[in-house]
């Protein structure tokens, strides 16, 4: 009498649904340490990160502020780049002198699908019905498998 019956309901099952959704969406920039682009703005516009003399590539200061403030949350310089070419920052690609020598994102194509097989020769299924008497010989399938030294 005292069974345990669990029971699935599909609408308490789609509002969990949406609010874990919702949930997981990203941040975006708010993510982040305001600390961090408060001082990436800064350096941006005194500098250090164009002209012959800039102190420091994008890469090298995200690296650096991670390191000196392992406290704060600091997007990786991957993220940064993309931040940049999505046109979320101030930063701009022509403003970074090695953003256009980095490679390219490239696209993955997918294969094609289906054509990756290996054809072995026809199929059984488009054999004539003769063969399905075997009345002939050499309309056997063991007549028809090669031996070591029989090369076919």
């Amino acid at each position: 009498m005292g069974e345990k019956v669990e029971l699935y309901l599909a609408d308490s099952g789609a509002a969990i649904y949406l609010k874990n959704r919702q949930r997981s969406i990203s941040k975006g920039l708010k993510a982040y340490s305001g600390r961090f682009w408060h001082k990436l703005k800064k350096a941006f516009y005194n500098g250090w990160f164009k002209g012959k003399n800039r102190l420091y590539s994008i890469k090298t200061f995200v690296l650096k502020y991670a390191r000196d403030n392992p406290k704060e949350k600091v997007p990786c310089f991957k993220t940064f780049y993309r931040y940049i070419r999505q046109n979320a920052l101030v930063i701009k690609p022509h403003d970074l002198p090695m953003m256009y020598r980095l490679s390219p994102r490239k696209n993955k194509h997918s294969k094609p699908k289906g054509h990756n097989k290996k054809v072995l020769g026809n199929s059984i299924s488009t054999r004539p019905t003769e063969v399905l008497n075997r009345q002939e010989f050499g309309h056997w399938e063991a007549d028809l498998v090669l031996g070591k030294k029989t090369k076919g």
